[in-house]
């Protein structure tokens, strides 16, 4: 009698429990960017889902492309010329740029992820986009070859804060 007893409070708990998850279940698509006001700012948008577990390298030819030494600066100065810098705080701001440049000397392609104010990490990718047509390729390079570039940015300039007491 006690074994049927306790089954029965094992099977009615399971059913309340899956009964209660069910309602706490929302619908397929209820939050979605648009609807919850929430849009990418341009050159922020987040890449496109991969159809494979294995990437497709075979039109990536890093080794094809470079950028010039122009005025003897390299390109992690271009990238990060003229960046505005907000006044120094406690909090370090940091930002990964990835761009795609392709074989017509465009960058094509770009995504950032960082935590930079909105003013800087445009400027950043202004200076990305303005690479077009610097590129130095590679002589026998077909139209598919691509390359990707990472360019790390960090602001680590500390303030000591003396308000604490």
């Amino acid at each position: 009698m006690i074994r049927t007893s306790q089954t029965k409070l094992i099977f009615m708990l399971a059913f309340l429990l899956l009964a209660l998850t069910s309602f706490a279940q929302e619908s397929e698509g209820a939050k979605t960017a648009a609807k919850i006001g929430l849009l990418h700012a341009p050159g922020h948008e987040p890449p496109e889902p991969h159809k494979s577990v294995v990437p497709d390298t075979a039109n990536f030819k890093p080794e094809n492309f470079s950028f010039p030494n122009i005025d003897r600066k390299t390109l992690d100065y271009w990238l990060g010329k003229d960046v505005p810098l907000p006044p120094a705080s406690c909090k370090p701001s940091w930002g990964m740029f990835s761009f795609r440049v392709n074989a017509n000397k465009k960058v094509d392609s770009t995504w950032y992820r960082g935590n930079l104010p909105p003013d800087a990490s445009e400027k950043i990718l202004e200076n990305i986009r303005g690479t077009k047509g610097l590129w130095i390729i590679k002589p026998g390079i077909k139209p598919t070859h691509v390359a990707w570039y990472v360019y790390l940015y960090f602001d680590i300039r500390g303030k000591y804060s003396q308000e604490l007491e």
